[in-house]
C-alpha cells in the first residue's frame, strides 16, 4: 500500500509540473500573484488527491483510469536495481528537504526569537503609513486585526513576518542601518504584500503538504518555484502599492550585497556560504531585473485559479 501511495504521489508530482508547463506557455505572461497561487495549487492537491482516493471520498474512476499506479508499482518493485536506484533518489531528496527548507526555518526562526524586539516609533509610523496605501488600493491584509512592527536587534540584515493571528512585522537593526527612508518603506510594503497573499496562516499548511512530500524530486521542484514566485508576487505587489519598484530593486541588492559569511567558520562551510550566497545573488539579480523592466500586474481573476485548479484536480484524479 505505502510504495502505491509514493508512487502515485510521485507520478501526481510529474503531471502537476507538465500542466504547470503547459499553463505557463498558454498564459504567458503570467502575473506574479497567478503563477503563486497556481503553484500553490500544484503542490497542494498531489497529497490531497491521495488522501481522498483513501478515504474513499472520490468516486470510482476505473473507466476513466489514464495511468494505473498498482500495475507501475507491481513492475517497479519486481526490479532490485530499480528499488535500490529509487531508494537513493528518494533518501537523497527528503536530505534536501532537511538541509535545505526544514534547518533553515530553524536557524532563522532561533535567530529571530532569541534577539531583542525593540520599539521605534518612527518604524511604526512608516509601517502605518504604508498600510494605509494598502487600505487606499482595497488590498486587504489576511489575518490582521492587530499589526506590529518591532526593530530585531542584530547586525543580521533581514525583515520578515512573524506569527499567525496578529502577525508581528521585524526588521533588523542591520537592516535599517542599511536603507534610507524610501528603501525601507518598500521592505515594509513587500512585507505586507506577503500578508495580503494570505501570510503565514496559509503558507504554514502549504509547508505541512510539502513536509509529508519529503521524499519526492517533483515536490522540491515546486516548493523551489513556489518559494520564488511568493517573493516574486510580494514583489510586483509592494512595487504596485509604492509606485517605486526601482527603489524596492535598490533595496534588495543592499540586503544581499552586504551579506558574507562569518570567518569563524571552517573552509567547508565557508565554501559552502559562498555557493549559496553566489545563487541568492543570481536570484536577486532576476528579482531586480524583473522589477526594473516594468513587474507584471501583481493580481488576477481568482476565477483563472479555479479553473485551472478544478482541471488539474481532474487530470490527478485520473492517475489511481
Amino acid at each position: 500500500m505505502l510504495p502505491q501511495l509514493l508512487i502515485t504521489n510521485l507520478l501526481h508530482g510529474l503531471v502537476s509540473l507538465a500542466w504547470l508547463a503547459g499553463l505557463r506557455r498558454a498564459l504567458a505572461p503570467i502575473p506574479a500573484g497567478l503563477w503563486a497561487r497556481m503553484l500553490t495549487v500544484a503542490l497542494t492537491l498531489p497529497p490531497l488527491i491521495v488522501v481522498l482516493h483513501v478515504l474513499g471520498v472520490l468516486p470510482d474512476n476505473e473507466r476513466w483510469v489514464v495511468l494505473r499506479t498498482d500495475l507501475w508499482a507491481e513492475q517497479m518493485l519486481s526490479s532490485p536495481p530499480f528499488v535500490a536506484v529509487s531508494l537513493v533518489l528518494l533518501a537523497g531528496t527528503a536530505l534536501l528537504f532537511v538541509l535545505q527548507e526544514l534547518r533553515p526555518v530553524i536557524a532563522r526562526h532561533q535567530v529571530q526569537h532569541h534577539a531583542r524586539r525593540l520599539r521605534d516609533p518612527e518604524l511604526e509610523a512608516m509601517c502605518q503609513a504604508v498600510r494605509a496605501k494598502f487600505e487606499d488600493a482595497r488590498v486587504r491584509l489576511v489575518g490582521c486585526r492587530q499589526l506590529h512592527v518591532r526593530l530585531l536587534d542584530t547586525d543580521t540584515p533581514t525583515a520578515a513576518v512573524e506569527g499567525f493571528v496578529d502577525p508581528v512585522i521585524l526588521v533588523s537593526r542591520g537592516l535599517r542601518a542599511r536603507l534610507d527612508a524610501f528603501e525601507l518603506e518598500a521592505v515594509l510594503a513587500h512585507e505586507l504584500a506577503h500578508l495580503a497573499q494570505g501570510g503565514n496562516r496559509r503558507f504554514f499548511w502549504v509547508w505541512i503538504l510539502r513536509a509529508i512530500q519529503a521524499p519526492s524530486p517533483f515536490a522540491l521542484i515546486l516548493f523551489r518555484l513556489l518559494v520564488e514566485a511568493r517573493e516574486a508576487a510580494a514583489d510586483a505587489l509592494a512595487a504596485e502599492i509604492t509606485g517605486k519598484p526601482a527603489v524596492l530593486a535598490s533595496a534588495l541588492l543592499k540586503l544581499r550585497s552586504g551579506a558574507a559569511a562569518a570567518p569563524h567558520l571552517s573552509a567547508v562551510a565557508r565554501a559552502r556560504a559562498r555557493v549559496l550566497r553566489q545563487a541568492e545573488l543570481a536570484a536577486t539579480r532576476l528579482r531586480v531585473r524583473t522589477l526594473l523592466d516594468g513587474p507584471i500586474g501583481a493580481q488576477a481573476a481568482p476565477v483563472v485559479t479555479i479553473a485551472s485548479g478544478a482541471l488539474l484536480a481532474l487530470l490527478l484524479w485520473s492517475v489511481a
